[in-house]
């Protein structure tokens, strides 16, 4: 009788003491390959996703906490040489026509596009006009629509400024609703997916033609998104943002005023510290801060609501004194030298408006005539300077409307409009109303020393795009590292099941060890037979492995459905 024979015999006559062998070895098999299995599965799929949402874009130009003109685009596509598309993407809702078949969709991604945007996946296509728009599979399943299909978007309006900022507008809707035909439903395998930033789950994407989206939200000509394709490097980007970018890219303008003023300006309103700081730099510039006080009194006369700008004052003035123009001096009846009291909002960290106080002495008296020019230089402030009334002020503090209805201040808003009718030193200014979005809002330059072209140089020399919050992003680059660095699921797993795994072997082996101890006699007979102890070592350990072998083989085939039911609750559980 042969070893082999021997062996089949005990692996028959034993069948149930190796089953339960076979069974524990399958078991711990299918656990160890499944946890395996999952993190190769999870970091396959990860990549999938990233590849997905971006298409063949490799790098982006982002716009940090605001918005640039669209004509950067132009010039740095002749320069680098990638193909480049601008992006527009605001938040909205979406919500179908027929509200049977689905329910409105809060977060949706509303991103306006150029046809080019579909060269970045060969496979998605689609033509976009106004009114029309391109979901993915996601959204359109949630919202129950398809090709053909009408629903209602609406589209956040977000201002120049936040509009919780000080002299904000809040006059304008912050959002608006249009009706839109989806004219494609594109699947989330694809630019379907497209976003930013990582994210296992996919987005609720509505595409709109960009033009068309900018004219809803009066944002004509401005992005906050280039996205850039294969054909350069993050390094020769970046250079080229750094060279190519100019003032007017990023809502910075020079207004010339035929008093002899340069005064550099943003639409932001506050100009960012980078720029101030290089403008300032200059001879003879001048930084300015205005505000709109609650009241400025003088004993029991004063008058409510008056612009007041830092900075054009004498330069021997000190932070305590003030200049006031003719019609505020006869209003209050203020002397130089008498005090005046200046009442004022807050901003504090907290976003809340505290009203504080100031008392200065007057230093001077300015003609009205003298202040025309300040008139015109005051920056403009939307639902605040473009208005005909006091009353029809809406902005971002809170505001009196008895002190609205004053008819004194209406006869002086009807005369001088946003006139100044106090002026302090800009160290002053800041110190009262500088907040967390700002300190500055000019920076003026006498135009007969100063040209246009040596503040655009100065500012160009020192000024970074990163410091006025542009930014180029290798978001292709920046998808893959995340897949590298995320959570490595597979170890997770493993180290989670690893009591389970160590119970089963347990099990294995003292099922092993029974049915060793039972064939104590059997073990006897074949000594008495002539068989040497290696010899039925060798029996038994071969009965064993073989055991092991088909549990083992078992337990691989198995694991693709435990594999397969750990994705199945990350997918929708996780």
């Amino acid at each position: 009788m042969t070893m082999l024979r021997l062996v089949l015999d005990g692996l028959r006559f034993h069948w149930r003491m190796h089953l339960g062998a076979a069974i524990g070895t399958a078991l711990a098999a299918a656990i160890l390959t499944g946890a395996l299995l999952v993190g190769d599965s999870t970091d396959y799929s990860l990549r999938q996703y990233a590849s997905a949402r971006l298409g063949s874009i490799h790098y982006a130009i982002e716009s940090r906490g605001g918005f640039f003109s669209q004509d950067l685009v132009n010039v740095l596509e002749e320069v680098v040489g990638a193909p480049m598309v601008p992006a527009l993407t605001l938040r909205g809702m979406a919500l179908p026509t027929d509200t049977a078949a689905g329910s409105q969709i809060n977060q949706v991604s509303v991103i306006g596009t150029t046809a080019a945007f579909w060269d970045f996946d060969p496979e998605a296509e689609a033509a976009l006009e106004g009114y029309e728009t391109a979901l993915n599979e996601r959204l359109a399943q949630a919202l129950g629509v398809g090709a053909g299909d009408q629903i209602a978007l609406r589209i956040s309006k977000p201002g120049i400024l936040p509009r919780d900022a000080p002299l904000s507008s809040r006059a304008e809707d912050t959002s608006v609703r249009v009706m839109c035909t989806v004219t494609a439903v594109l699947p989330d395998t694809g630019l379907g997916r497209f976003s930013l930033t990582a994210s296992q789950a996919a987005p609720y994407n509505a595409f709109v033609n960009s033009e068309w989206l900018q004219e809803q939200t009066e944002l004509e000509g401005r992005v906050d998104t280039v996205l850039v394709g294969e054909g350069t490097t993050h390094e020769d980007l970046d250079k080229a943002l750094g060279e190519e970018w100019r003032l007017e890219h990023t809502g910075l303008r020079l207004h010339s005023h035929p008093s002899g003023v340069l005064q550099l300006e943003t639409d932001r309103i506050f100009l960012h510290s980078a720029v101030a700081e290089a403008a300032l730099t200059l001879p003879d510039a001048q930084g300015t801060l205005s505000y709109l006080v609650n009241s400025i009194s003088k004993d029991d006369l004063f008058t409510p609501y008056s612009f007041a700008t830092g900075g054009p004052v004498p330069p021997d003035m000190p932070d305590d004194e003030v200049v006031i123009n003719r019609w505020l001096a006869d209003e209050i009846q203020a002397e130089p030298g008498d005090s005046v009291e200046v009442r004022y909002y807050e901003l504090t960290p907290a976003n809340e408006f505290v009203e504080k106080e100031r008392t200065f002495t007057v230093h001077g008296i300015a003609e009205m005539d003298e202040l025309e020019a300040e008139r015109e230089l005051v920056p403009e402030f939307p639902g605040l300077t473009d208005v005909e009334r006091c009353a029809d002020w809406d902005i971002g503090m809170p505001l009196d409307d008895e002190y609205l209805a004053d008819e004194a201040n209406e006869d002086y808003w009807n005369l001088y409009g946003p006139t100044p009718k106090l002026l302090c030193t800009l160290a002053a200014a800041q110190e009262m109303w500088a907040n967390r979005f700002g300190d500055l809002m000019t920076v003026r330059f006498p135009s007969d020393t100063t040209s246009a072209s040596e503040v655009r140089d100065a500012l160009h020399r020192h000024v970074a795009p990163a410091d006025v919050g542009l930014l180029a992003v290798p978001v292709r680059e920046q998808a893959f590292e995340a897949v590298e660095t995320a959570l490595d699921l597979g170890g997770l797993f493993l180290g989670m099941s690893f009591f389970l795994i160590v119970a089963a072997l347990v099990l294995t082996a003292l099922l092993f060890v029974f049915g060793v101890q039972r064939r104590a006699s059997e073990m006897g007979a074949l000594l008495a037979l002539g068989f040497r102890p290696r010899h039925i070592r060798a029996l038994f350990l071969a009965e064993a492995a073989s055991s092991a072998i088909v549990g083992a083989a078992a337990g691989a085939a198995a694991s693709t459905v435990y594999t397969r039911a750990l994705i199945f609750g990350l997918t929708h559980y996780w």
